[in-house]
């Protein structure tokens, strides 16, 4: 299922690159059941809060722009593992797909974040695999529900830091803007991977072309 969301113009503070006119991003949202993966979402797409949602995998197409360019989010809304043993329910195709990721628990669900836990190891071991370089960050949800919290907020801290991971708390029930820093930090951390591997795959053809130059210049 395709949703297409067409929003109104906003701007960030950092600039994209001068010659790029379009940006893609195919973001992966994870996380257990009930932790509002499909409420951040909408409110993002929408900026309206929705707190019913139904089972099923989603992928959102929203259209943005930024600084005068254009940005097409793709947003994968992805089924919750059914249990907090089998963080395998992220798949390979799904990894390969994403060039970043947003794990959501809820401060008021020690499980969810556990399920995180397991699935920032997993991601992170697959990702050395297949060569990944997909940023992520971690989101802990349903802050405005305080009196039931049992995750502190240097817990989340601490994963993500240890993960090397972007860290948000929010409450997409509340407030609309966290939900939209979360988005676009991603962006920037999506744009920033990119301009790294560019420049490492470039740096590859030097060395290639200098090791082509040196090897004729030994045969001569």
């Amino acid at each position: 299922m395709v949703v297409q969301v067409e929003s109104r113009i906003r701007y960030s503070n950092k600039r994209m690159e001068a010659n790029q006119t379009k940006v893609e991003a195919n973001i992966l949202l994870l996380g257990a059941e009930n932790v509002g993966k499909s409420a951040l979402t909408v409110r993002f797409l929408t900026r309206r809060f929705i707190g019913e949602y139904g089972s099923i995998d989603t992928i959102y197409s929203h259209h943005d722009k930024i600084d005068g360019r254009d940005i097409c989010f793709n947003i994968w809304d992805s089924l919750c593992p059914q249990n907090a043993e089998e963080p395998g329910h992220i798949s390979q195709r799904q990894l390969q797909w994403a060039d970043g990721l947003i794990l959501v628990y809820s401060i008021c669900d020690r499980a969810s974040f556990n399920v995180v836990r397991q699935q920032v190891q997993y991601i992170r071991q697959a990702q050395q695999k297949l060569s990944s370089s997909a940023p992520l960050i971690i989101v802990g949800n349903k802050r405005d529900l305080q009196h039931q919290r049992v995750v502190s907020s240097e817990e989340g801290r601490l994963l993500a830091l240890s993960a090397d991971c972007g860290f948000f708390e929010i409450s997409a029930a509340e407030a609309y803007h966290g939900v939209l820093m979360v988005f676009h930090e991603l962006l920037d951390l999506i744009r920033e991977a990119r301009t790294i591997k560019k420049g490492t795959a470039g740096f590859r053809g030097i060395v290639r072309s200098m090791s082509a130059v040196f090897g004729r210049k030994r045969t001569e």
